[in-house]
């Protein structure tokens, strides 16, 4: 029994069947998940929910970060993950083989949100079990039932075929965007990576319902639904331009990678009635991925963003133009004429600690107390108001996307005056934030980057205006 066991628990090329993979499946995440749950809540007082438990690397390192908790839990809570991972994996190779499909497409199952769409394929299609005989008699040579749902709708043209993908996936990218901006007020997971995976693999899934197609056909037909997706955004009002590219990498890739998996399995020719339970079963997905990221509501991180600036001019004359600037010139940063908030000018009432400094931007003004006031080496506020981080690029006059407003935060900001050997001053500028956007990883290389561009274009105006009062 032992020996059956262990051989069970390295048997990475036997056949699994849906059914057992699916208990199998059930039974470990039950544990697993539970088990995690109560060793984060319990041992760190860490709230642990289902998307944190999809992307384990990225939960354990916060964690560690913003979490409090001895050696032993720690070690628990990186064991149990390994124990997950390990037999998750092996579930997944074995259902694979199963399906006659490549071992190593099992990658997606460490991508959070693709890994939950990428368990539907593994649970709907029939592979090398008893009951539905081998797949090389699932294919078009056996005798056919009546045609499918899909069946019925799908032009026999490859070029009917090809415009039918599109516009069905476009028509459920806009559907589905509308539904995570609108309903859910979610940018997260589900919307930036699981929607563009799953339109991926549905526009090649619906292209290859009835003929084989080329990897690259496939590729290009779902970059094309894409592209759409991202036009019809914005003539739809509910996107801008601005955030539609930021956006875009991300999406391209996702829908890449879910083009790829449609190649695979179309590439196999499952029966038609499994392919289309599998389009049903991808799009009642996505509203129920949706609740459950709404449901668990994950908490933002506190991020910080530095820029530096050297002045030739003493600390106390920069000092001066800190505290309050004049009116800064037009910008020609693009990014800003593409409507990104920038900076006008700023303006204090009152002095010292508790005093009340005003920046405005192009949007509006940030109401920012006084915290700390150590002139001339500190300067250090919290923001009480912000205005709205920028102003859509649309045809449409007055676009008001909800990510506009409160999604990304400013908490505190501060400014270090530095004297330097030759005489110079060493500006620093600090912005602390937090966006409710995911993933939190990616979303932070765009919004850094915005922050720094603001830090330079507040210190290098600083600049001037000290380096002439020296002058």
């Amino acid at each position: 029994m032992i020996h059956k066991l262990l051989s069970a628990c390295v048997a990475w090329r036997r056949p699994l069947a849906r059914g057992p993979f699916l208990v199998a499946f059930l039974i470990l995440f039950g544990l697993s998940y539970n088990l995690e749950r109560l060793l984060a809540e319990g041992g760190f007082h860490f709230q642990w929910d289902f998307f944190r438990y999809m992307s384990p690397l990225s939960g354990l390192i916060s964690l560690f970060e913003n979490a409090e908790g001895d050696c032993g839990a720690q070690i628990g809570m990186l064991a149990l993950s390994l124990f997950s991972s390990y037999f998750g994996l092996l579930l997944v190779v074995r259902r694979l083989v199963s399906l006659a499909l490549p071992a190593w497409i099992g990658i997606l199952f460490f991508l959070p949100v693709i890994n939950a769409l990428f368990l539907i394929p593994l649970a709907l299609l029939p592979g090398k079990e008893a009951d539905t005989g081998d797949l090389s008699e699932a294919g078009s040579e056996q005798p056919r039932p009546a045609p499918t749902w899909l069946e019925r709708i799908i032009p026999r043209h490859p070029l009917g075929t090809a415009f039918l993908a599109v516009v069905l996936t476009l028509l459920l990218g806009v559907s589905f965007t509308l539904l995570a901006v609108t309903a859910f007020r979610e940018y997260g997971w589900t919307l930036f990576v699981g929607l563009p995976f799953m339109l991926g693999l549905l526009t090649v899934l619906i292209d290859g319902y009835l003929q084989k197609r080329s990897l690259w056909r496939c590729l290009w037909i779902s970059w094309l639904a894409t592209l759409l997706l991202a036009v019809g955004l914005i003539v739809a009002a509910v996107e801008g331009l601005i955030c539609v590219l930021m956006a875009a990498p991300i999406a391209w890739v996702c829908a890449s990678l879910g083009a790829l998996l449609g190649y695979l399995i179309q590439a196999r020719l499952y029966p038609r009635t499994a392919t289309a339970n599998l389009v049903l079963g991808l799009v009642l997905a996505m509203p129920l991925l949706m609740g459950m990221e709404t449901r668990d509501r994950l908490t933002p991180t506190v991020y910080s963003v530095t820029t530096t600036q050297e002045i030739a001019a003493p600390r106390e004359v920069v000092w001066r133009h800190v505290v309050a600037f004049s009116e800064l010139p037009p910008p020609e940063e693009e990014l800003f004429l593409l409507g990104i908030a920038y900076p006008l000018r700023a303006e204090i009432q009152g002095e010292g600690v508790g005093a009340v400094r005003y920046c405005i931007f192009s949007t509006g003004p940030f109401v920012e107390p006084i915290e700390v006031w150590d002139a001339p080496r500190h300067l250090k506020f919290s923001v009480a108001a912000q205005p709205p981080i920028m102003k859509e690029f649309s045809p449409y006059p007055n676009l008001q996307p909800p990510h506009v407003d409160d999604y990304l935060q400013s908490q505190q900001g501060a400014f270090r005056l530095t004297p330097l050997p030759n005489g110079h001053t060493l500006l620093a500028g600090t912005t602390w934030y937090t966006h409710a956007i995911w993933p939190q990883a990616y979303w932070r290389l765009w919004s850094d980057a915005v922050i720094h561009k603001i830090h330079q274009r507040v210190l290098r105006h600083i600049q001037s205006e000290a380096e002439q009062d020296v002058a």
